[in-house]
């Protein structure tokens, strides 16, 4: 069955009118729900029969493997929203019935936290996270968890709870990580929108794997309140999408929250949709990092990357923009302090409700890891304590 057929044959078992929900954006869908060609629950079915039919499937190999779980309430809450709409004829809010894929180590109600370790299989949080919270009340709906490498650490898109993640484009090849699933769910049209985390790339990196834009936006924007903690220090969940108006509208998380000290002092001026809605590049100065400590960041040997970024470059200019090159001599790079204090945040999480492990040191005595005990003790006794140094500077 070709994909269009199988649109076809949705449009029949799930009644409205034709609809295809392949590269639709949240302006075509609530435009669509506008004009009454489809509602919520019709959309919300589609999307769950499509990720039933390809997820799985191996006529291209390997599976894709993008979810752990789907969320049970999916439908309950697309009927909710479609009650909401009926009685009111105004939208929820800005992400009215927008499914999203949100990263195994983020907490929801409707489904387990994994963080991809079998370690934590069936640790069922009591509360959403605060960027989960967000997403909801602005009208999403969580389609379910993305498969992440164990733990978020790996780039590869092994989760060991589910297994390998399979490329959107090519599924034999890497889907990067760790927030792999998510990138995977929104590039094969199974999401709207994918949230995952990062400290080291792991949301931009699965992104550019899988044809899709990220943001990954600056320390204390968005909570890390019911986020599995790995590198607080710098660490921050991000937006996956598969474009620039979508990713600034999924923006609508990054709040202060007050239980989490690293968002309170975040300078916070008008949101990303508005900004992007005069955006104009007259005047504006773009850097260009050439080098850190010495390492070149361009490859001038490669040509074709070389070629596509001279490309972007001459197309930013003609719309008015200048390329400032920057180079960073001094820059540390020693990221050693990087997860200072991350094992009495893992130890606090884990506490916050009956997960299946009560800390760390119980996850890698679990003999559940794909890490191994040895490997996961020595990593545990590795971490600074909350006490060190480098904690004190940065929340002074």
């Amino acid at each position: 069955m070709t994909c269009l057929m199988a649109e076809k044959s949705m449009a029949d078992q799930f009644g409205g009118q034709e609809f295809g929900i392949k590269e639709s954006t949240i302006e075509s869908i609530h435009d669509a729900f506008k004009e009454r060609k489809i509602d919520c629950e019709q959309l919300i079915q589609r999307y769950l029969y499509r990720i039933k039919k390809y997820n799985f499937s191996l006529e291209r190999g390997a599976p894709l493997n993008a979810f752990v779980a789907l969320n049970p309430n999916a439908v309950r809450q697309a009927k909710a929203l479609d009650r909401h709409f009926k009685q009111s004829n105004k939208l929820m809010g800005p992400l009215h019935c927008i499914p999203i894929a949100v990263k195994d180590n983020i907490d929801t109600v409707d489904t387990p936290s994994t963080s991809g370790t079998l370690a934590l299989l069936g640790s069922q949080p009591i509360s959403n996270a605060f960027l989960v919270n967000k997403l909801r009340a602005a009208g999403g709906i969580i389609i379910g968890k993305a498969a992440m490498d164990e733990l978020a650490s790996g780039g590869e898109g092994i989760s060991g709870c589910i297994g390998r993640i399979g490329n959107a484009d090519d599924p034999n090849q890497n889907s990067g990580g760790s927030s792999g699933g998510s990138a995977v769910a929104v590039s094969a049209n199974f999401a709207v929108l994918g949230i995952g985390t990062d400290n080291s790339g792991s949301v931009r990196v699965p992104a550019v794997f899988n044809g899709v834009y990220a943001i990954r936006p600056s320390t204390g924007l968005i909570s890390h309140l019911g986020i599995l903690p790995r590198g607080n220090l710098d660490g921050v969940a991000g937006v996956m999408a598969r474009s620039i108006p979508d990713l600034a509208l999924a923006a609508i998380a990054s709040t202060s929250d007050p239980d989490d000290h690293f968002t309170k002092q975040v300078p916070r001026t008008d949101s990303y949709a508005n900004n992007l809605k005069n955006a104009s590049l007259d005047g504006r100065r773009i850097g260009v990092i050439r080098s850190v400590a010495g390492n070149e960041v361009f490859d001038a040997t490669d040509k074709t990357s070389m070629a596509i970024f001279n490309q972007v470059k001459a197309r930013l200019e003609r719309k008015g923009a200048s390329l400032v090159e920057i180079n960073l001599p001094v820059f540390d790079t020693n990221r050693d302090n990087n997860m200072a204090g991350e094992a009495e945040d893992i130890d606090q999480y884990l506490a916050s409700f009956a997960s299946t492990r009560r800390n760390l040191q119980d996850i890698c005595l679990s003999g559940r890891t794909r890490l191994g005990e040895k490997a996961c003790l020595g990593y545990m006794e590795s971490i600074a304590p909350n006490q060190s140094i480098a904690i004190d500077m940065i929340l002074r």
